[in-house]
């Protein structure tokens, strides 16, 4: 079980306020937080990751020129928050598709395979909601790192499926993913999808923390977000929020984490801007090629 303390975050206070959240998220009263300058408070979290011990450096990343061919015909679609799994069934949640040139990836952690370095347990199968497990190829996770910023990218290599700008939120009911933001006010309502918990939402309760572990590693440009639950499974779904006027949704990360304190969720959130390598594109209903 870790230790982590969360610091280098500004003193913030919470005013009493009612928000509206969607579908699942109901109206609460937010509560004084006080956040110390140090490092000093210890949480005494449960875990939803086990971080590998071998680490991959960041460094020039060397892609696949060739993608596949366009399929005739598409059988399936892979959507942010659905689940994925390896050969041993270790499974996370899909993220969100990005583009490098002619190239679709999907976003998940990079923890998810944990330590193999083994080809065959790099392949992943999309397993929706409500699905079975029948093997169904999405690619293979070309490149990954667990610190500083926990990132997979799984390259498109299937052509059995479409790379798709949507957030599932129940069976048969997508969000479209118009963009993506950076919430910019403390107690801002951000929502995710994941396998195994589905949909919830809490409140920004702190911006770019780094996450301390107890045995000295470290996560960089991390989001806290208060009583959004993000259990085991979880990890590589999509955090968002949610425009009340369109009902589309922007992009403000990536899960990877999260603990629970005194019977309160905290989940630990990557940004986009920290997620993506260079050259890299969000795919969203703007720019997504038909």
């Amino acid at each position: 079980m870790y230790q982590v303390s969360i610091c280098y975050l500004q003193e913030n206070r919470i005013e009493e306020n009612e928000h509206q959240a969607f579908i699942w998220y109901k109206s609460q009263q937010k509560k004084q937080v006080l956040m110390e300058h140090s490092c000093t408070k210890k949480l005494n979290p449960i875990p939803i990751i086990n971080y590998p011990e071998i680490q991959k450096n960041e460094g020039t990343v060397n892609l696949p020129i060739k993608k596949p061919k366009k399929p005739k015909k598409i059988v399936y679609r892979v959507l942010g928050g659905e689940g994925i799994y390896n050969i041993d069934r270790r499974g996370c949640s899909a993220g969100f598709w990005v583009r490098f040139q002619t190239l679709e990836l999907l976003v998940t952690a990079g923890h998810c395979p944990g330590n193999t370095t083994d080809p065959e347990k790099l392949d992943y199968y999309h397993l929706p909601w409500g699905g079975t497990y029948d093997f169904r190829l999405i690619g293979s996770m070309i490149i990954r790192f667990t610190q500083p910023v926990d990132r997979g990218f799984i390259i498109r290599n299937s052509t059995r499926i479409s790379a798709t700008p949507f957030i599932t939120y129940g069976f048969g009911h997508e969000y479209s993913i118009a963009g993506t933001e950076l919430p910019d006010t403390e107690g801002a309502i951000v929502c995710k999808s994941g396998y195994h918990s589905e949909v919830s939402c809490g409140t920004l309760f702190a911006i770019y923390g780094n996450l301390i572990h107890a045995d000295g590693t470290s996560h960089d440009n991390v989001i806290i977000i208060e009583g959004m639950e993000c259990v085991r499974g979880d990890s590589g779904g999509p955090a968002f929020t949610v425009d009340e006027f369109t009902s589309n949704v922007n992009l403000v990360g990536m899960v990877f984490g999260g603990i629970i304190e005194n019977n309160i969720p905290y989940c630990f959130v990557h940004p986009v801007s920290a997620i993506l390598l260079e050259g890299m594109e969000v795919i969203t209903i703007y720019n997504t090629i038909t």
